[in-house]
């Protein structure tokens, strides 16, 4: 019917003969049809070996990507003249990723960050210590982590102010990065944004910016 975008098995392999009894899975939408949208089916006595080389998460850089695989180990290809798309040998345990320009980031399942690539402004350099990391986002030379208490840390190329979350930042849920900007979304469902503002050459790029939620409309992108 289609690849399998993602799965949860609704009971195990109940007679041990290395097949799962019924597993329900999410088909991607067809990249050829504009109307296309994910669908739900329905899979029995699936040889669970089939998802070893499942895909879960996919992440593009300027010149590079990476895939995440479900036994949590990460993939990548194209461009790697700063090995932006070669993982860390033994990497493992991995729960996300995301590329910037010439480097990568992975989120382990133990809430650390690792990186690899260019690093001449630090930013596949995670701030020693960091911890109960639930997000990441890497953009032009910088990173950000969102942590489990809502907030959210910087690091790498910080000439906008970019790799500086606006003091006080607190209550977020989401991250997400542009080259030099940086945006996070709040649990009151209003957006902050900080560093590079080129579009907008009236605003202080440094100093953030929050949008209510009347003002804009978030609207899920099949990919």
């Amino acid at each position: 019917q289609g690849i399998i975008d993602s799965y949860t098995p609704l009971e195990s392999d109940l007679d041990g003969d290395g097949y799962t009894n019924r597993i329900e899975v999410i088909y991607q939408s067809d990249p050829n049809d504009a109307n296309s949208i994910p669908s739900l089916g329905m899979v029995n006595n699936l040889d669970v070996s089939y998802f070893s080389d499942l895909y879960l998460s996919s992440a593009v850089g300027t010149y590079h990507s990476l895939a995440l695989k479900s036994d949590g180990t990460v993939v990548g290809w194209g461009s790697n003249g700063q090995n932006q798309a070669t993982p860390p040998a033994g990497l493992s345990d991995v729960v996300a990723i995301a590329a910037g320009e010439y480097h990568s980031l992975a989120l382990k399942s133990d809430g650390t960050v690792v990186g690899w690539g260019s690093n001449g402004q630090n930013q596949a350099t995670p701030p020693a210590g960091l911890s109960d990391v639930v997000a990441i986002a890497a953009g032009y030379y910088y990173s950000l982590a969102l942590k489990s208490d809502g907030t959210v840390v910087g690091w790498g190329s910080n000439g906008d102010s970019q790799a500086t979350p606006p003091a006080g930042l607190s209550d977020v849920v989401a991250i997400a990065v542009s080259g030099y900007g940086a945006s996070a979304l709040k649990a009151d469902g209003t957006l902050v944004k900080w560093g590079s503002n080129y579009q907008s050459p009236n605003i202080d790029p440094n100093n953030p910016i929050t949008f209510r939620g009347n003002d804009f409309t978030l609207e899920p992108l099949l990919v």
